[in-house]
């Protein structure tokens, strides 16, 4: 699995690929209760972020798999920064992923940096 994330103004676009299989996903920390969300401290360079990627057939909503990966610490240190970025940033996310959403699937991964996820 590969993994990389589009930030755009509040948009986090977090692109997966799985051989040929691309999927994109949007992601709003701002959207997660205040008491639930935590974002951990970064010691050094070589932490690596661990997150349960889920796997849903959004035609049935139906859960089809979830896996468990950490990201490279390049990733995990851009991913937490987009994060405090997207937090104190009040637009809406909506323009951003219109224009996302115009973007050929095919094009995201060189857009996302996409890299390999480990386990």
């Amino acid at each position: 699995m590969k993994a990389g994330i589009i930030v755009d103004g509040p948009l986090i676009l977090w692109v997966f690929q799985f051989g040929t299989i691309i999927l994109d996903c949007p992601f709003d920390a701002r959207i997660i209760p205040e008491q639930a969300r935590w974002l951990p401290n970064i010691e050094n360079e070589h932490q690596r972020l661990g997150i349960d990627v889920h796997l849903v057939d959004t035609a049935t909503m139906v859960l089809r798999g979830i896996r468990y990966v950490t990201l490279s610490p390049f990733l995990t240190r851009r991913f937490l920064m987009a994060v405090q970025d997207q937090l104190s940033d009040k637009r809406s996310i909506e323009p951003f992923l219109l224009r996302s959403n115009a973007t050929p699937i095919t094009r995201l991964p060189v857009l996302a940096q996409v890299e390999r996820c480990g386990t």
